[in-house]
């Protein structure tokens, strides 16, 4: 059977935790006296910058990056993504002031709101916090978007084409 590691030496995880356990010191007493083992490099997040991705240079680069950031990590960050701070911040702030409410208040709401292509009813959507959520459903609509087009793009469309329905990417269809 093949094992996961990429060390010349065989890891065995029951005996480090035995050890750790043994040895009573604490994360924070590991975190300064032991390694990884070696073979394990570091590891980073892509972060892929979406400022320039109007320019046909800039969106060649981008489309590129994203490729190969799904092709062989399967994740990345975007940065620059055009999702005002002021957008985020009142999102977040509304969302905040609807769990510290008193509990009798927000007893009479659920918050489990499904955003996505599919207009949502607002009156589904607590009034304390409706008018910042939408507005942020909207910012991240595009934004979805721009990164499935940027997707479909770097890998070559091997995605299919997309849906209306938000998300599912369908194989393209045989035609008669």
């Amino acid at each position: 059977m093949a094992t996961a590691t990429t060390n010349d030496e065989e890891y065995d995880r029951a005996k480090a935790v035995k050890h750790f356990d043994d040895s009573k010191i604490s994360f924070k007493g590991l975190s300064s006296l032991a390694s990884p083992p070696s073979g394990i490099g570091p590891y980073f997040i892509l972060a892929i910058d979406l400022a320039k991705v109007d320019s046909s240079h800039g969106h060649s680069i981008i489309v590129e990056l994203i490729r190969h950031a799904s092709s062989t990590i399967g994740f990345f960050q975007i940065v620059n993504h055009g999702v005002p701070l002021g957008v985020l911040e009142r999102a977040m702030a509304s969302i905040k002031g609807f769990y510290e409410q008193p509990t009798d208040i927000k007893a009479r709401d659920t918050l489990l709101v499904r955003l996505g292509p599919k207009v949502v009813d607002e009156g589904e959507i607590p009034e304390t916090l409706r008018k910042e959520v939408i507005e942020w459903d909207r910012e991240i609509q595009r934004l979805g978007e721009l990164l499935t087009g940027l997707l479909c793009e770097g890998l070559g469309d091997m995605l299919g084409r997309k849906s209306d329905d938000g998300g599912e990417l369908l194989p393209a269809l045989p035609t008669a």
